[in-house]
């Protein structure tokens, strides 16, 4: 539903009363305009294959269809890697987004970042790993969530 806005004026001559019919279409207003949440799951590498550097499967990334704020970036790995660290930069049209990089450090299977990160239509994002581990464990998979 499209929001028709009123146009208020002071004093008794305005003709906008403060009525419940004006109070519920307002009320409508702001719930039309609720904010949805978004969730995007950028897969890397199958659970069966051994984590490389790189965009993996997700190298054309994945195109903004609405503008959106991303508040989390949570990294999953299939197995751990034997020592060290997996590093993933979540990206926005090719650059690091600030304060979106994930380390894994292991034996540990996951690990999350949040902020905000304001995206806009036809953004490209993508997860790449920049970094891998002693003898690299399998699969990664990086989550993105936010609201629209």
């Amino acid at each position: 539903m499209t929001y028709a806005p009123k146009t208020w004026a002071d004093g008794p001559t305005g003709g906008t009363p403060i009525n419940a019919a004006a109070l519920n279409h307002m009320e409508q207003g702001i719930a039309d305009a609720s904010i949805e949440p978004l969730a995007i799951v950028l897969p890397h590498s199958a659970a069966e294959t051994v984590r490389k550097v790189g965009a993996g499967a997700m190298a054309m990334g994945a195109p903004m269809e609405f503008p959106a704020t991303l508040q989390r970036h949570k990294v999953r790995l299939a197995t751990a890697d034997a020592s060290g660290s997996t590093i993933v930069e979540l990206r926005k049209n090719g650059t690091a987004i600030p304060g979106a990089t994930v380390t894994i450090v292991a034996p540990a299977l996951s690990a999350v970042v949040t902020g905000t990160w304001p995206v806009a239509i036809d953004d490209v994002i993508v997860p790449v790993v920049t970094q891998v581990g002693g003898t690299p464990g399998k699969g990664l998979t990086s989550s993105v969530g936010g609201v629209s």
